[in-house]
Order: structure tokens, then sequence, then C-alpha cells
């Protein structure tokens, strides 16, 4: 204490009782501080009035030279003032349980006592009523069981009474529900962070097994391990599928490639680990080879056909036939098979052309026959209305027209088949398919032939008959070829 202090308390006019005061330690013993306060002498504070109860001496605690405050509390005694910490501290430690009130923070309190309606905490010094219906319902039964246990709780009510009494209310249930809540967050966020560390060793391109857990028209969702990705409808399958529900179900396992991952987000197919059908097809099938297709759509210029395993092909109009006039497209419908040629495979474009021209003879290869001169034919087949030849692979129909001078007359009465019979070109289209004949008027030659002959013979004049039959025979001629071209053009 300084010399200016040391005065005796009777020359000092005492504090009131709870006035605050704060001063120096001048001097630490086991169980009292010195504390030099300015205006009063003899300051001093004992142990059990410092409001550290687990101290058993200042030793260790305090220093000379530390400030160190309390309020009044006793009066003259001797020649000393006596300061009271631990009231000040309890004061503001009120102030606190008034704000706890008031935020309904969660606070642990021990529980010192177990009464029939209630349970007593002590919380900062302060005793908290807990009533057993605002208890966890779990822990009437073992109420007294509780004595030094530690409760979490609210406080209601914090309320100054008389007399230094206070009323101070504490609540289990809304803390209950706060740490409910927080264990719920904790858990989630222990599960968000297992999750991001699984999902981190998921790479972009690893393949994995997965499990279908629920599936919508156009997306699906697997499972991988812990993990959850999306399968879009166009992952699924090579093929176009329209609703997912009827490729995929609930509880399906099968291996997947993850093709992309944004923070939680993976999507995966399995579509990538599918081999193309086209990659197969070229594997399985090569140009030139003779397969069996089916008739899947008709176009203005040409049909498509289904090969196998969902791959197509182009049977392009000009590929029906050699014959130009092949009516293929009018005959077939969606459904039907046909035996076709792969004539093409594009593997950039994913196309294949086939034909079914190719598998047929082309009955007009190597056919030399010219137009206006004759040839000798075959008879194929006799009907009433006329007959049908061949010549090398053609096979051609002559009319009754064609035949005859005669319009009467009728070729079932006058060939047979298997003979031979000499006919003259007098039309002919290779291009189109179109070759026409005549027997008449080959024998109209000969007729006039055989006139004129005869007519030198009898040595006519100059103007001879046969001059004559043999000018009109060449009209009859041009005048047949010229209605063969009008018929073809009509």
């Amino acid at each position: 204490m300084s010399k200016q202090n040391e005065v005796k308390y009777s020359d000092v006019k005492a504090p009131r009782k709870g006035t605050y005061l704060e001063g120096e330690v001048m001097k630490v013993e086991p169980k009292t501080l010195y504390i030099d306060v300015d205006g009063y002498p003899d300051v001093q504070m004992h142990l059990e009035y410092y409001g550290e109860p687990t101290w058993e001496s200042f030793i260790g605690h305090v220093n000379k030279g530390d400030i160190v405050g309390g309020k009044f509390e006793s009066g003259k005694t001797s020649s000393s003032l006596y300061l009271n910490r631990a009231t000040s501290i309890k004061e503001v430690a009120f102030e606190d349980i008034e704000k706890l009130a008031e935020t309904k923070e969660v606070i642990e309190a021990k529980v010192v006592k177990y009464e029939e309606k209630y349970l007593l905490l002590s919380y900062l010094d302060y005793n908290l009523v807990l009533p057993d219906y605002l208890l966890d319902h779990n822990l009437k039964d073992k109420k007294n069981t509780l004595k030094g246990k530690i409760l979490k709780v609210v406080i209601d009510k914090a309320e100054r009474l008389d007399n230094n009494r206070f009323d101070i209310r504490a609540n289990q249930i809304p803390a209950l529900m706060v740490e409910r809540e927080k264990s719920k967050v904790e858990a989630r966020e222990a599960r968000d962070k297992a999750y991001l560390k699984e999902i981190e060793d998921i790479s972009v391109g690893s393949v994995h097994n997965a499990t279908v857990t629920k599936v919508e028209e156009h997306i699906a969702f697997v499972r991988i391990g812990g993990i959850f990705a999306t399968l879009r409808i166009g992952e699924i399958d090579h093929k176009y599928i329209k609703d997912a529900r009827n490729a995929v179900k609930e509880g399906d396992t099968f291996d997947v490639k993850v093709i992309s991952r944004d923070g939680k987000k993976l999507s995966v197919s399995r579509k990538a680990l599918i081999i193309p059908p086209f990659a197969k097809f070229m594997e399985a099938h090569h140009v030139g080879e003779e397969v069996e297709c089916t008739l899947k759509q008709k176009l203005a210029i040409g049909m498509i056909f289904d090969i196998d395993n969902e791959v197509s092909g182009l049977l392009h109009q000009n590929e029906y036939s050699w014959n130009p006039n092949d009516n293929l497209h009018d005959f077939l419908k969606e459904g039907d098979k046909l035996n076709l040629r792969i004539v093409r495979i594009d593997p950039k474009l994913e196309r294949v052309g086939l034909s079914r021209k190719q598998l047929l003879d082309n009955p007009w290869e190597g056919v030399d026959l010219k137009r206006g001169l004759t040839y000798s034919f075959k008879i194929l087949e006799v009907t009433r209305d006329g007959i049908k030849v061949g010549y090398q692979k053609l096979e051609i129909e002559i009319s009754n027209q064609e035949l005859f001078t005669d319009k009467n007359s009728k070729a079932d009465t006058y060939y047979t088949v298997g003979d031979n019979i000499e006919a003259r070109v007098v039309d002919l289209d290779a291009e189109n398919w179109v070759v026409k004949l005549s027997v008449r008027v080959v024998k109209q030659k000969e007729e006039r032939e055989n006139f004129e002959k005869y007519m030198k013979e009898e040595k006519t004049s100059t103007q001879t008959l046969g001059s004559f039959l043999d000018d009109t025979l060449f009209d009859i001629e041009e005048i047949s070829i010229k209605n063969s071209k009008k018929n073809k053009n009509k």
C-alpha cells in the first residue's frame, strides 16, 4: 500500500454498501488479497468472496499488480474495508441469464436436486426450475438418477423477486428440438461430406456397376454404391427409345460409363459401353453379300429396309430391277421380306445401299438386235391373241396385228410352240426395254419380191405392176413403223 494511502479508517468516510470499488493488488496471500484503492486504506478481499469456488488459494491465480474490483459488503471492522467480487459476478451472470431468456439459446445446466414435480438445476450459480411437463418424457421415470447430470435446456423465464430472490424457469422441449435439428444438420453435413469424398473418387470415363432406383419417361436414376447419377433416355441405348420406362425398370443392374460430373451431379451412359449396331453390322456383313431384309418404309425415291439389329438400308428405285417399268414399289407392303444385295456401306454416314437388280439377270445384256433388220425367233408361247418368242435372254410378244395381213386370222390356228419364225425389228429402245417385232412386214416384203420376180419374167411395161406394189409395200412398212412409235409415245 502506498504511503499516501496509509491513513486510519476512522479518518475516512465509509462507502455505501454495494458501492463498487476497484484497485491494484499490492499483496497476495493464500486466502486474502490486499488492494490499493485510492481514498481507502487497507482494502481486502477474501477468497470466499472472489467468486471462484473451485480455487483453494489465490496463489497461482492472482498476481501482484493485477486490477481487482468488487462491491463493498462489510461495515467497520477494526481498520479494514472488505470487497465482494462474487456478488458483482453474479449480477453480471443474471444479466446473461436475462439475455438467454430472450434468445432461447440452448445451455447446459447441472441437476442439483429432484422433487416430485420438478428438477432443480444450477447455472452460473443460479437455481433453475425445470417442471416435469417440460422435461423430456423419456427422463420422467428416471428423475432420481439425474442428480449431477448435465441437461440441455433453454430459459423460458428470468425474473427478479424481492429480498435478492430470483424466479428462473427452464424448458427442455425446445432444447431437444434444437438438438434434434442440430443432429439432423450434422448428420446431413456428414453425409454430404462423405458423399463428396466418395464422388471425388469417381472420374469421368470410369466404368461402374449401377442399379436403377427410379424411372421416368425421359430419364432414369441409378445408384453407384452410395452415389446417385442420372441416365438420360438418349444414353440408354443406340436404338430409338420413346419411353425410358419401356427400356429399363427399377432394380435393373448394368455397367455404365461416367460421362460428366458437376459438383454432386453425375451423368452416366449405358450406350457408351454398347457396341454401336452399325459397327456390329460392318463386322458381320460386306459389300456384295446377299441378305434377307424387311420392308420398313416407302419413300418417293425408293424403299427403306431393316437389315438387322436396327441397321437399315435404302433400296433406290433405280435398283429395283433391270426393267425400268417394274412396279415393285406398288407390289410390296411394309413388313414384307425380300432378298437384296449390299452394294454400298458408308461408315461415316452409317448408310447402306441395297440392290435387287444385282440379284437378277439382265435380259438385255449382250442383245444384238437392230431396228429394220430381220431375225429368226423361237416361239415360246401361243395364245389366241398372239405369240411370245425368245431371242437370247429376251421374251417378246407379237400380236395378231403384226402376225397377219388378214385381220381375222388368229395365232393359235397357225403357230405352234417350238417353231421358228422370221420377224423384222420395227421398233427398238433398249434403255426402256421396248422392242417390237412384225412378221407381217416380212411376209409383205416376201410377197413383193416374189411378185417383182414374176413381173420381170413376164417383161411388163416400164411402169410394171411390180414397181407399183413395191412402192405400196414400202409405204405399208413405213406406216407400221410410225404407228409403233405413236403407240409407244401414248
